[in-house]
């Protein structure tokens, strides 16, 4: 939805980073000996190198600064024992 006031379209949080993920391909894992064949997939490593390569430019948008702006609170909100540091981390 665009308006007067927003400075950029709002889209979800998967919207919104869905072209970080879009040319990701599988890679190859080794042998599984048990079936003697080559394992290529994608997995936790590799979707976390994406995000660590995207992250941080995508703070600096102001859609990225909204969203961690409301994970900051939710994490607050959930541990009042937390610090500043850890929120920010």
């Amino acid at each position: 939805m665009w308006s007067r006031t927003s400075p950029s379209e709002f889209l979800d949080l998967k919207s919104a980073t869905d072209n970080y993920y879009a040319g990701i391909e599988a890679t190859n894992k080794g042998l599984d000996k048990s079936r003697g064949v080559q394992v290529m997939s994608i997995d936790d490593s590799d979707l976390q190198r994406v995000a660590d390569n995207n992250v941080e430019a995508f703070k600096k948008t102001p859609l990225g600064k909204f969203y961690f702006n409301k994970i900051k609170e939710q994490v607050s909100n959930s541990n009042p024992y937390s610090t500043k540091e850890d929120i920010d981390n």
